[in-house]
């Protein structure tokens, strides 16, 4: 969508046209914060806000996908919202729910919390015999797995070497496992029937062996015509397989299907595989977990060494021992859920949260404590509804504002480093591979059928964290169309509101190429040189993302118009480190450095020698000027830009001015030098002074060279100054200026 821009300054539009705005008292008031029902999408339609939300509509509208867009955008620094697209309607969020739980679960655990699982010996020991029964009493840990240690019975390996540590090798008895601290049934009720056939529908409950999952591979038989090959790891006896209309055939093909039976650990495979194919591997979930964890507890105890001899042991007898297995802890956990969206994980810290929080370790408790804690920190909870703790039951809702106000609360957690770290980031899987400095951003990621959601914050190189909501219910498009249109949005909202990254990259890169120039004026020189070359970009800068005028960036090293040529020249020069170019570039473009379009020095001699600069740059005195008297048209400036004109005024304003031909004579003859100087071209508009600037470098016994952004040759380029004055017939005269400024860089 094209957009009209502003007339501004040298710095903010044409060089040829070097004029500007008087400070007025305030610009136009901005329209009022996104409320809901204020417009069919909840726009703000303060410009050029409301430009880049319909560039975002126009992003969605064109991909062609269909469905309903939500996004909001919140500045932690301005303390306001910036973009809102249907911020208070109700959307399903799939897994960015778990946002909810990981950010409850921060504020109910201390960070070095673990889940545990509990090993009662009830009897007594005999030498290296204990007679009676062990008993494994689930507390909802969800590692006990091969995630984290590559053998999925790597955990209850190390648990028999405990026991056996106590000098045990034989159990004389039994065996029991005791999952019965969640009272739910483990498979939510509240989940469609067709997700308990993937891996991440399996069943929930408080004692499981490796996510409750295993690992089907299917392989072609030795020749073709024989039935596929199946195995099932870890490698236990739970599964059977019907694979009888499953078969080899000639060449490199699979076309192949499986289903799961209802109720047992049946699996059905059918259809063809070739001989030359590669295996088709499938996470397939476990029915009737209690006996899959039973069987791989006797497996680690035959492969450690630990022997059960069956007896029958009496129902009552004393705790001989009770040990607290831990395996892995909090940041883990929270890692697995944000960054690898574990359904299973999600679920048991619900459950946990009951637990601590109320005693119960049921879904109905820890959803209850969800509730409280959203509401104290002032989330409005009847906007949102909650049904379980990964997201996967469709009947969760939120709206983006109040989904946006949970990571606004949470940046002031005591606990925000570790919630940092635990979201996910484009390099950390498939999601923005091409997202520029990845670093910048951590997300939560959402999917289910028919439903996208994206959460979480933006970095931005100004300071400022923006939490970010982003949601795409009912869309008829395929799911990779709409993560398309889902990574596309986010990029953009990244690289508008944190234009500046990679300005300040090139300018970094400029400071250290500098680094070993001493003395402001070689620096001057220096990065003036540095920039020859660099294309010319007509107004390239503005007041970042969130400016009332222009949004352009605030500062942009590697586009230059002739205005901001200088004041990245002198930034740069000025700088005793990299942290400090954006700092001195507020300093000399804005007065007082406040970095809005009211207070940029737009009149670049009233304003930005003898005005905002005038402790960093003095007019110099040339023989032969003359004094000039003009009126600036404030007005006209700030009504070109829509600004409000009421209490701003035209002044008038007197100058010395070197004459054309007389600038011309001096700098035919003078040979003087080394100096850099600041050089205003003074025009025949009769409301403003300047209509280009530049810098003029002098050498002893060299002619003097103008350096300057040129729109006439569309880059930075230097040229002799009496050659320039030459071939501009029309201009009045021109005005020197030297930089006083006491520093000069590291």
């Amino acid at each position: 969508m094209k957009r009209r821009r502003p007339a501004a300054a040298c710095a903010l539009l044409l060089c040829a046209t070097l004029f500007g705005a008087n400070r007025p008292s305030a610009p136009a008031a901005p329209a009022p914060e996104p409320t809901p029902g204020s417009s069919a999408f909840g726009l703000d339609q303060t410009k050029p806000r409301a430009a880049f939300e319909r560039r975002i509509l126009d992003i969605f509208d064109s991909s062609g996908i269909g469905g309903r867009l939500g996004l909001v955008v919140h500045s932690r620094k301005q303390g306001k919202y910036l973009h809102a697209v249907r911020p208070d309607t109700a959307f399903t969020p799939a897994s960015t729910l778990k946002l909810v739980v990981t950010s409850t679960a921060l504020e109910t655990f201390p960070e070095d919390w673990a889940p545990q699982t509990l090993l009662r010996l009830y009897g007594s020991q005999e030498g290296k015999t204990f007679r009676g029964r062990l008993v494994v009493v689930g507390r909802g840990d969800p590692s006990v797995s091969g995630r984290f240690f590559g053998d999925p019975l790597f955990v209850l390996r190390s648990w028999c070497d405990s026991i056996r540590a106590m000098g045990i090798d034989t159990i004389a008895g039994a065996v029991e496992v005791d999952r019965s601290w969640y009272p739910d049934v483990p498979s939510p009720e509240t989940w469609e029937r067709r997700f308990l056939d993937s891996w991440y529908g399996a069943e929930i409950t408080a004692l499981a062996f490796n996510d409750n999952c295993a690992l089907m591979r299917i392989l072609p038989g030795a020749k073709a015509g024989d039935s596929v090959d199946v195995a099932v790891s870890p490698g236990l006896s739970l599964f059977s397989v019907d694979r009888t209309n499953a078969k080899t055939v000639p060449g490199r093909r699979r076309k192949l299907r499986y289903s799961l039976d209802r109720l047992e650990n049946k699996v059905t495979v059918s259809g063809t595989i070739g001989e030359d194919a590669m295996p088709m591997d499938a996470v397939i979930p476990v029915r009737q977990s209690q006996f899959w964890f039973e069987e791989a507890f006797r497996e680690a105890m035959r492969l450690q060494g630990l022997e059960l001899a069956p007896e029958p042991a009496p129902a009552v007898l004393p705790l001989w021992a009770e040990l607290r297995m831990k395996t892995v802890g909090l940041p883990s956990i929270l890692a697995e859920i944000n960054q690898r969206s574990q359904n299973f994980y999600a679920e048991t810290l619900l459950r946990q949260i009951g637990a601590k929080t109320s005693g119960t370790a049921s879904v109905a408790k820890g959803l209850e404590a969800e509730r409280k804690r959203l509401a104290s920190i002032g989330i409005d909870t009847s906007r949102i509804r909650l049904v379980d703790g990964s997201g996967l039951s469709l009947s969760n809702r939120v709206t983006p504002r109040e989904m946006n106000k949970l990571l606004q609360k949470t940046l002031s957690s005591p606990h925000l480093d570790l919630w940092w770290s635990s979201l996910a980031r484009p390099d950390f899987g498939s999601r923005m591979p091409n997202f520029e400095f990845p670093y910048r951003t951590r997300f939560k990621t959402g999917y289910v059928g028919g439903v996208q959601g994206l959460a979480g914050y933006v970095a931005t190189a100004l300071g400022d964290t923006l939490c970010v909501t982003l949601y795409i219910n009912g869309y008829k498009g395929s799911d990779q169309a709409a993560r398309a249109v889902m990574d596309s949005i986010w990029t953009a909202v990244a690289d508008h509101e944190d234009a500046e990254r990679r300005a300040l990259r090139t300018a970094r890169l400029d400071w250290e190429a500098g680094r070993g120039v001493k003395g402001l004026l070689p620096r001057m020189d220096f990065f003036s040189k540095r920039m020859l070359g660099r294309p010319y970009l007509a107004g390239p800068t503005g007041e970042g993302a969130s400016g009332e005028v222009s949004d352009r960036p605030l500062v942009l090293p590697d586009s230059l118009d002739c205005v901001t040529f200088v004041e990245h020249v002198l930034a740069l020069a000025l700088a005793e480190n990299p942290e400090e170019i954006l700092p001195h570039l507020t300093e000399i473009r804005y007065d007082r450095g406040i970095a809005d379009f009211a207070h940029r020095n737009h009149f670049f001699v009233d304003d930005w020698i003898r005005g905002g600069n005038r402790a960093l740059v003095s007019l110099r005195p040339l023989p032969g000027d003359t004094l000039l008297s003009r009126t600036m048209g404030r007005r006209r400036f700030a009504a070109a830009n829509g600004l409000d004109t009421a209490g701003v005024e035209d002044t008038p304003s007197e100058l010395r001015v070197l004459p054309r031909e007389k600038a011309i004579a001096l700098f035919d003859t003078l040979k003087a030098g080394p100096r850099v100087s600041g050089i205003a071209f003074v025009d025949n508009l009769d409301w403003i002074w300047a209509t280009h600037a530049g810098l003029v470098v002098q050498d002893s016994g060299k002619a003097a060279v103008l350096r300057h952004a040129s729109s006439r040759l569309g880059e930075v380029s230097e040229q002799k100054l009496s050659d320039y004055l030459r071939s501009r017939p029309k201009l009045a005269g021109i005005v020197l200026w030297d930089v006083v400024a006491p520093r000069a860089g590291p």
